[in-house]
């Protein structure tokens, strides 16, 4: 079935094809090439204090006019702290080409909080050169993570922000997500762990965090969401059932994210993408089989939940360091993963789709060890997002990871150290995952490439 579009008062809207079969094979990152659009993104970041009045349409109204695949070619982008409690609610923006390419920065866009914080600080140590690379760093779009309860009601502000755009200027947009919260989170690192035990009914609590997501995403349902689903779960589960915490996890892992699978696609304007770690983790052969199976095990126990359930294909490389056909080191290539996971993935029914995150891959000239994944002393910011691909299997490279927070803690004393980050290939001192963290963010954009 093809998809038709009206203008409505400024507003695109899509009618899309009912069946899951059909959404999966729709890029939410392209299908307003499909239409043609000619589009230019300007977002204005702003603190959203969540009381704007919410205008969703009836449920008959939805039925005629949401799509599941509204053009993401604008991408309403966010950078927040993954675990910090007093999250931010800032944007970041990108502008696209003609051809949907991700190709440029849009000027007019505010700088968010903590780049501005970054910007104000090198101007006041008399170094104007890197804080004018700083200030155009704040303009590439991340995703908003919804890393704690908390966070979810962040969400609808950011649709409603979204929404106003898309009805001011006509051009579709869309809000990137990281769903992460699942119970016994980080299980064998502990760097990034969460607010929910399994032994304190941690998952009846998650559910009702995917649920909340549901609802806040259901009350502007005009707007593309595009989601990445609980990184580093799949990893943990593949490779680290040796340590008792995660072997105690896993079913919960499994169980949780079929349940958001089955929950949140059910919303006709989500597509999502479930992570699976990267390359040095599971691109090898004796991990990237099981991978595949693990991953069409997930979709299969969402569909036992909802018969229509679906995803549109994997994140990789989400916060990590690997390149994207440039890296010849063995093991540290997303693209040579998503070439060899592409087949086993349609062989075991599970979409062959990715998107990949090079927000901080810039360096590829140094020896990579499994350990070097916290604030890595080496890296620098990496390619822009775009839909412009090496492979077409790669819907888009993206910026998940929001680029000055902080992978964990070197302190040692802290309640979540992790040893690898004060490793040798550890910038040091650092502080707790997600706080901001001037040092690394300056080395990140002097070591940008390409350079800002």
């Amino acid at each position: 079935m093809s998809a038709r579009a009206k203008i409505t008062t400024g507003v695109l809207y899509l009618r899309l094809p009912r069946s899951s079969a059909n959404r999966s094979q729709v890029s939410p990152f392209q299908f307003g090439k499909k239409l043609s659009l000619a589009t230019e993104l300007t977002i204005r970041s702003s603190k959203l204090d969540g009381n704007s009045t919410d205008e969703t349409p009836n449920v008959d109204e939805r039925r005629k006019t949401c799509g599941n695949k509204i053009s993401s070619s604008n991408v309403y982008g966010a950078a927040q702290d993954r675990n910090a409690r007093d999250s931010m609610r800032h944007t970041s923006c990108w502008k696209i080409a003609q051809a949907n390419n991700i190709s440029a920065f849009s000027p007019e866009c505010d700088i968010n909080a903590g780049a501005k914080g970054a910007v104000a600080t090198l101007e006041a140590a008399g170094n104007t050169a890197l804080a004018a690379k700083a200030a155009k760093v704040a303009k590439v779009p991340t995703f908003i993570w919804i890393s704690q309860r908390a966070d979810v009601t962040s969400i609808s502000p950011n649709l409603r922000a979204a929404k106003a755009l898309q009805k001011s200027t006509g051009k579709a947009q869309a809000v990137q997500l990281v769903v992460y919260d699942l119970p016994e989170r980080d299980c064998s690192a502990g760097a990034s762990a969460g607010e929910y035990t399994i032994d304190d009914a941690g998952e009846s609590r998650y559910e009702a965090y995917i649920k909340a997501i549901y609802s806040e995403i259901e009350r502007v349902p005009e707007v593309q969401v595009i989601i990445v689903l609980e990184p580093d779960s799949i990893g943990n589960i593949i490779t680290n059932l040796s340590n008792p915490k995660c072997a105690k996890a896993a079913p919960a892992y499994k169980r949780g994210i079929s349940f958001a699978i089955a929950t949140l696609s059910a919303l006709p304007n989500v597509a999502i993408y479930v992570d699976a770690a990267h390359a040095g983790w599971l691109g090898w052969p004796g991990n990237i089989g099981p991978t595949a199976t693990l991953l069409a095990e997930l979709l299969n126990g969402a569909k036992a939940i909802n018969p229509n359930a679906w995803v549109r294909g994997v994140s990789t490389d989400v916060s990590n360091y690997n390149g994207l056909g440039n890296q010849p080191q063995m093991g540290y290539d997303e693209l040579v993963y998503a070439q060899n996971l592409a087949p086993l993935l349609t062989a075991a029914g599970y979409p062959a789709h990715f998107i990949i995150d090079q927000g901080r891959s810039g360096v590829q000239n140094y020896t990579r060890t499994g350990g070097d994944w916290c604030n890595n002393k080496y890296a620098g910011f990496g390619p822009r997002p775009s839909t412009n691909t090496p492979d077409p299997i790669v819907d888009a490279i993206v910026w998940v990871k929001p680029g000055g927070q902080g992978d964990g803690t070197s302190d040692s004393s802290a309640l979540r150290y992790d040893p690898a980050c004060g490793s040798d290939s550890s910038l040091i001192p650092a502080p707790e995952a997600g706080s901001w963290f001037q040092a690394y963010f300056e080395q990140l954009v002097t070591n940008a490439n390409p350079a800002f």
